[in-house]
């Protein structure tokens, strides 16, 4: 009997050691990384990174080009060579990409435009998918002059951009895709209608108020609350949420 607890301790011992001395890897999914929306910095993002890198994630963050104000294809190669560096540095072949806003409109332009084998996943939070239509009312009361905005000129309803990217295929195939919106959305108008995709790789969609009837998040609260939070982690995992007992925490209004 003392033979079979001595072996057994020493086993234990063994695999102990084993797992002690194995090296740990703070993320077995694809590296993360988040764009942040017009007028945002890195730092807009680091509560949502924050929640991401608690769950194991290694996360990335990049801004656009001139804090989104700029042409939307001078933010697409920003985005391009961001991607190329981390696909370097974390010696992979696969990022997954969350974008808000604005973020997550370059990121479809970019799958669009310099296609889907170094994306494993795109999460979109409050995308202007098919116009945002503060730059629209812009773009007429400054009769299309959009006072030197470059975003401005591309994100009106009609504009070249929007054209190339919706005439065809909102979304190309080949990369796992989920989209998320709030209904209490006073930035990208009218929410839902705007932001969702109509055809082509559509992947998941579904708003905030689908997983939390009454919960009120804004646009900026998409990277600020709580369930937001839980939501963006879920869809990188290409789950569906389903965490009811978080919809009566405090919700960021705007």
């Amino acid at each position: 009997m003392f033979k079979l607890i001595s072996s057994v301790a020493i086993l234990l011992m063994l695999i102990f050691t084993l797992i002690l001395s194995s090296p740990l890897r703070a993320d077995v999914h694809d590296p993360v990384v988040l764009i942040a929306g017009t007028g945002a910095d890195v730092g807009a993002m680091m509560p949502l990174a924050r929640h991401l890198r608690h769950k194991r994630r290694t996360v990335h963050i990049v801004d656009l080009v001139d804090k989104g104000f700029a042409r939307t294809d001078v933010s697409v190669a920003k985005i391009s060579a961001f991607i190329d560096r981390v696909l370097a540095s974390e010696g992979v072949t696969e990022v997954d990409v969350l974008g808000w806003s604005q973020g997550a409109h370059i990121a479809r332009r970019y799958l669009q435009t310099h296609g889907t084998d170094k994306v494993d996943t795109l999460v979109m939070l409050g995308s202007p998918t098919y116009e945002w239509q503060w730059m629209t009312y812009l773009y007429g009361f400054t009769k299309g002059h959009c006072l030197t905005l470059g975003n401005c000129t591309d994100q009106h309803s009609g504009s070249q951009v929007l054209q190339e990217m919706n005439g065809g295929l909102d979304m190309p195939y080949g990369v796992k895709v989920v989209n998320v919106w709030t209904d209490f959305d006073f930035i990208v108008t009218p929410p839902g209608h705007v932001s969702k995709l109509r055809d082509g790789n559509t992947g998941s969609q579904y708003s905030i108020q689908s997983v939390c009837p009454a919960r009120w998040v804004g646009h900026f609260g998409l990277v600020n609350d709580r369930i937001a939070h839980r939501i963006a982690d879920t869809a990188l995992r290409n789950q569906h949420p389903r965490w009811w007992w978080d919809c009566f925490s405090f919700s960021h209004i705007f």
